[in-house]
């Protein structure tokens, strides 16, 4: 599969029309609970993030272009979720369900906390 941002926006996209956000919990019953949101078609950040991590999987992308990040944000909630994927030129770019269209990380303005895939994460900054 070559690693386009034509898949990512579609990746995107998909994941954003057929899930419905809720807070884990309201659907877990559990302050923090990290799923596909594809399995139940709702979730949180984290959730949504998961979901696109694992469809970009499943198209074929390497996992070594792809982490789930922990970032900081203006929100009472606290740290946020999202996808990031790097493509074929090795541009990374944010599947992140706050926004319509994937982004360049530098174009969210916000402070990266941590990233990584399965049990490797490396931690980028403090908050």
């Amino acid at each position: 599969m070559k690693q386009e941002r034509a898949t990512l926006e579609a990746v995107q996209r998909e994941v954003e029309e057929t899930t419905t956000f809720a807070f884990d919990p309201d659907q877990y019953k559990r302050a923090d609970y990290w799923e596909d949101a594809t399995e139940t078609g709702k979730g949180d950040c984290e959730d949504y993030s998961i979901a696109k991590l694992r469809k970009l999987l499943a198209l074929g992308w390497p996992r070594a272009d792809l982490r789930l990040a922990i970032v900081g944000v203006e929100n009472p909630l606290g740290d946020h979720a999202v996808c990031c994927a790097r493509d074929a030129g090795g541009q990374w770019w944010v599947l992140d369900e706050r926004y319509p269209y994937v982004m360049a990380p530098n174009q969210l303005g916000y402070v990266w906390v941590q990233w990584g895939i399965g049990q490797d994460w490396t931690t980028v900054a403090m908050v």
